[in-house]
């Protein structure tokens, strides 16, 4: 099956959208042409350079990754192990997308896989975040020969808080807008309140201009989202019980780090769950909460931990975001179930010794 990889991100997008990112975050498409035809993907952590030589070795065309490969804004590439992955990227035409705070924070992300795997429900976020902003867009279009008059008059008015982009026959068909020879769409997005005055402003431009369809951005998803998640088991499990289903959740971990409180361990029913780094959510958590699983905790949030009489196992950064890759899976094959999706692990940069 082969698909482009605008329809791919699409579908991607409606579930984790980049609007759920952090604002340091670098979400979406980062290497490639949204038109390149997709038959296989690979899903991994991190975007190194054994997994896109890993790609080049299957044949795939597309890697979709946690981790983001640039978070800040790069000015020169002279670093030798980014030539080397762009070099294999444009060599072998492997596009890159990363999926990283976006996923985190989505009510059905990785908090919520792994909340699932651990058979919690009655589910809440740790730490919610603002509700996504209302955006709404809309849809013109003008005959050709007005359209660099039109252009020209709408770069006078147009607020700064509204975009602006044209569309070509595949974007206008995820909207439902049929493509007309001769003649030119554009897609202005903003605020309810700006886009409706600026759209009246342009209506009585020329008889050539043309309203297609208006409506909010993410009318379909759930408005809110944040960072992780508390949840209750059906019945108190034993620790020791409930100890061997998380070692068969989080298999790649090795070794877990454990903070107790000064109490014997008591049954587990109310849990925390923060995939990566969740240290810096101690102090939102329940006060009645059992067990909080997350990873890097360090020295300083294991006394806070301890302090607070809540127990924590620290299941590592790589061993509880290994399991973006069948969520990703999942999600891509429910969608797309001729699409060949296979993993690269790669490995876990601590060891034991």
């Amino acid at each position: 099956m082969t698909l482009s990889l605008n329809r791919i991100l699409s579908s991607l997008e409606k579930s984790y959208p980049e609007a759920y990112a952090e604002s340091w975050d670098n979400v979406g498409l980062l290497i490639g042409s949204p038109d390149q035809s997709i038959s296989k993907v690979v899903v991994a952590l991190d975007p190194v350079s054994k997994a896109f030589q890993f790609c080049a070795e299957q044949q795939a065309q597309l890697l979709i990754t946690h981790h983001p490969l640039f978070l800040q804004n790069i000015k020169k590439l002279i670093s030798p192990d980014i030539h080397n992955i762009l070099s294999i990227a444009y060599q072998s035409q492997i596009s890159l997308a990363c999926l990283h705070t976006n996923v985190d924070k989505s009510p059905t992300g990785l908090n919520w896989y792994i909340a699932n795997k651990l058979g919690m429900d009655s589910l809440a976020f740790i730490k919610s975040s603002h509700t996504i902003p209302e955006i709404w867009y809309g849809i013109v279009s003008v005959s050709d020969t007005t359209f660099p008059d039109f252009k020209e008059y709408c770069a006078r008015i147009l607020p700064e808080d509204v975009d602006s982009q044209a569309l070509d026959e595949r974007e206008l068909s995820r909207h439902n807008v049929r493509l007309s020879p001769e003649r030119t769409f554009l897609k202005y997005s903003g605020s309810r309140s700006l886009l409706m005055n600026f759209l009246n402003n342009i209506s009585h431009y020329s008889d050539s201009l043309r309203f297609h369809c208006l409506d909010s951005l993410y009318h379909d998803l759930p408005r809110s989202y944040g960072i992780g998640l508390v949840g209750e088991l059906s019945h108190p499990v034993p620790f020791e019980d409930f100890m061997t289903r998380v070692r068969s959740i989080f298999s790649e971990t090795g070794d877990f780090r454990l903070v107790t409180p000064s109490r014997s361990p008591s049954p587990i029913q109310k849990i925390g769950v923060c995939s990566g780094s969740g240290g810096k959510l101690l102090s939102s958590l329940p006060g009645d909460t059992d067990l909080y699983i997350t990873g890097d905790l360090n020295y300083h949030q294991a006394l806070e931990a301890k302090e607070r009489e809540i127990m924590v196992l620290d299941a590592g950064h790589y061993g509880t975001e290994i399991l973006f890759l069948p969520l990703m899976a999942s999600v891509l094959k429910k969608e797309f179930p001729s699409l060949e999706v296979i993993f690269y692990k790669g490995e876990n940069p601590w060891i034991r010794n």
